[in-house]
């Protein structure tokens, strides 16, 4: 599996994330930005300019010190991830 890149608040750049609605829908989902609350949705690949996304690996009951999101591109396999506070 390819690095992960961590998606960044465009507006604080920060790299913490909270409010996760909608799972099952993970292009529609809402993610909103734990230092200003600024709101993205993700759009199309930066890489390849499609917009088709899969939830790969979601937060580890077993976990780390984190919880931490991983959305995997299908047409150019690049992994973004979100890493959410509480």
């Amino acid at each position: 599996m390819a690095d992960v890149t961590l998606v960044k608040c465009p507006k604080c750049q920060s790299q913490y994330w909270n409010d996760i609605p909608d799972l099952a829908k993970i292009e529609n989902t809402k993610w909103r930005c734990a230092r200003c609350g600024f709101t993205i949705v993700i759009g199309a690949c930066a890489k390849c300019k499609v917009k088709k996304w899969k939830m790969t690996k979601g937060i580890d009951p077993l976990g780390g010190q984190r919880p931490f999101y991983r959305i995997l591109c299908l047409a150019c396999r690049r992994v973004i991830g979100f890493l959410i506070v509480s």
